[in-house]
């Protein structure tokens, strides 16, 4: 009599307990699709069967240092593995019996990593264990029932952890937490990232824009809901978030407003192709009761709110890079030019052709001829030319001493005129020294510090 209390007691507080059961998704929660029912995991000990749920107990199930409740699940071949997230441990399920598939451990190394499946096989990328963070990736044998190391090349990230990505034809897409400066309070940026999964080799995309929704100084990623909707986006829900929508292929992020009911902790289960409709396991907002709903896909997103770019493209920025360094160089062009301009401006132009002196853009007029032709002889000569020759250079006729009084006389005049133009700057208008042939015999040529020659 005893005994039959004892299970009747059982029972009714194993029914409670599923009458009780909070819901979170976060909890391995799948659909059977042998007998076409949702199955949520509690413990290693139980589980949840069925749309009117029943409380259903798991036997004695060795999986080392593993949770049954909180695994990543594949469906391959007609069958439901359930897989530690952080490597070694595989579950099969089949048939209500839960059945030890791997012959490893608890591996402990790969928390946060990138669970998927591609061509049979189950796959585990990056995360974190063992004190550091991993960009491995690794692939359980379903022959050995064991986990191997999958070497892969490309632009691979210094490490990966990420709960967004999605699996599209042979691409496996996913954001990543980028590094940041060790320092407190640095906001957390994401980057694009695909890798290819035939010849298993990664290409940064591009990155999170500042202005992105995504883009959070304090708010994590990893804290959104996930789920994968019929036409290859997800969605993100969050409480008190705006629901987003994203979609790799067409590099877009929407803010959307989702059906009433939906709410942000509801996983999506089951898409029914045929009567076009999901069956996602929820919660009311107040007692956070497990419940089973179905609704139509078309139904789910009401409003989109908001559409833009979820990421820049590498060849954009690129571009952006190339673009402004262009500019900052025309600028610097533009600088140099302008600074040459200045320059040249504030000197005396010789235009030789047409024998004629401006400054500062306005022409010289009152040079007599014998000064003119001085100034112009002078700078056809880039040289020194022999100071005590220059008067008979110039056809000038007379004794050394008649043509040393009217070489005097012609500087004295020419550099008062220049004294109204270039002010004391017209001092320094000749350079004299001495010959480096004979020291006693002197030299001139103009100051090229002052002159600029045109043709």
């Amino acid at each position: 009599m005893r005994f039959y209390i004892v299970i009747g007691v059982l029972l009714i507080s194993l029914t409670l307990s599923a009458q009780e059961f909070k819901f979170s998704p976060k909890r391995t929660t799948f659909w059977d699709y042998e007998t076409q029912q949702p199955v949520t995991i509690l413990n290693d000990s139980t589980y949840l069967y069925g749309l009117d749920p029943q409380l259903k107990q798991i036997p004695d199930l060795d999986i080392d240092d593993s949770s049954l409740s909180r695994m990543a699940v594949a469906h391959l071949q007609g069958k439901t593995y359930l897989y530690d997230g952080a490597g070694g441990v595989v579950v099969e399920y089949s048939n209500h019996r839960f059945t030890r598939h791997d012959k490893s451990f608890t591996h402990k190394n790969q928390y946060f990593s990138i669970p998927f499946i591609h061509n049979g096989s189950i796959y585990l990328l990056g995360g974190y264990g063992l004190f550091t963070t991993k960009n491995i990736l690794t692939r359980y044998d379903f022959k050995a029932r064991e986990w191997f190391l999958v070497e892969t090349s490309g632009d691979k990230p210094k490490f990966i952890i990420a709960n967004l990505f999605q699996s599209i034809d042979d691409q496996l897409y996913f954001i990543n937490l980028k590094e940041r400066d060790k320092q407190y309070n640095t906001p957390l940026n994401y980057e694009i990232y695909t890798l290819d999964l035939t010849q298993l080799r990664f290409k940064k995309l591009g990155d999170i824009p500042d202005a992105s929704p995504l883009y959070l100084s304090k708010e994590n990623l990893l804290s959104y809901t996930i789920n994968g909707l019929n036409d290859y986006q997800l969605l993100l829900t969050k409480t008190n978030q705006t629901a987003k929508l994203i979609n790799f292929k067409a590099n877009t992020l929407s803010e959307v407003k989702l059906l009433p009911k939906f709410h942000t902790g509801s996983q999506i289960l089951h898409y029914n192709p045929e009567q076009q409709s999901y069956t996602i396991a929820t919660t009311s907002s107040g007692d956070r009761k497990l419940y089973y709903k179905t609704i139509n896909s078309q139904d789910l997103v009401q409003e989109t709110l908001t559409t833009q770019a979820l990421y820049k493209s590498q060849q954009e920025q690129t571009t952006k890079i190339l673009s402004y360094t262009g500019v900052i160089l025309v600028l610097l062009g533009l600088s140099v030019i302008g600074v040459k301009r200045y320059r040249e401006f504030k000197k005396l132009k010789i235009r030789l052709a047409s024998k004629s002196i401006t400054y500062r853009g306005q022409l010289i007029t009152n040079f007599t001829a014998d000064e003119l032709e001085l100034l112009l002889f002078l700078a056809k000569h880039k040289g020194f030319i022999e100071f005590s020759d220059l008067m008979q250079q110039l056809d000038y006729q007379g004794s050394y001493d008649t043509l040393k009084k009217k070489r005097k006389i012609l500087f004295d005049e020419l550099l008062n005129k220049m004294r109204l133009h270039i002010g004391d700057q017209a001092e320094q208008l000749f350079i004299i020294e001495k010959s480096i042939e004979d020291k006693r015999y002197k030299v001139i040529k103009l100051n090229p510090k002052l002159i600029v020659l045109k043709s």
